[in-house]
């Protein structure tokens, strides 16, 4: 990925997200001219992923890190793509079992192809067009 200023890849978050990204400040964003911006916040049982523009494995890797330095299990994220899957898959997970929740929704339990790490990738909440945003959960 070329190097981008911050400016650069909140304008390319907003382009390819069709959300216009806000600041939240209970997160701490890092930021990489090559690899783009995530926020990441310490949560009570899990490290949690804000908002993340650019190198998606590179940005999974450091919160998985960063997470296991301080001492937590668990890394979690929302999801925005229409195949919530399709995070996991992309991350190397392969597909364990789906279960129907109802209501053509499902919840999807993998493990990662190499690691041998779970990761649970559930409904969240609808978005604004009626489509579901999904929380992931996986092992750090």
């Amino acid at each position: 990925m070329r190097a981008r200023t911050l400016t650069e890849w909140i304008d390319y978050y907003n382009s390819k997200t069709g959300n216009r990204f806000e600041r939240d400040e209970r997160y701490r964003l890092l930021y990489h001219p090559s690899r783009g911006f995530v926020e990441l916040m310490p949560g009570k049982t899990m490290l949690i992923v804000g908002q993340m523009c650019g190198d998606g494995h590179f940005w999974k890797d450091m919160a998985d890190a960063l997470a296991a330095s301080l001492g937590y299990q668990y890394v979690g994220a929302q999801g925005i793509r229409k195949s919530a899957w399709a995070y996991a898959r992309c991350f190397g997970y392969r597909l364990d079992r789906v279960n129907d929740l109802g209501g053509g929704e499902r919840q999807y339990f993998g493990t990662h192809r190499v690691t041998g790490k779970k990761i649970r990738v559930s409904p969240g909440f609808r978005q604004e067009d009626g489509s579901w945003s999904c929380f992931l959960t996986w092992e750090a």
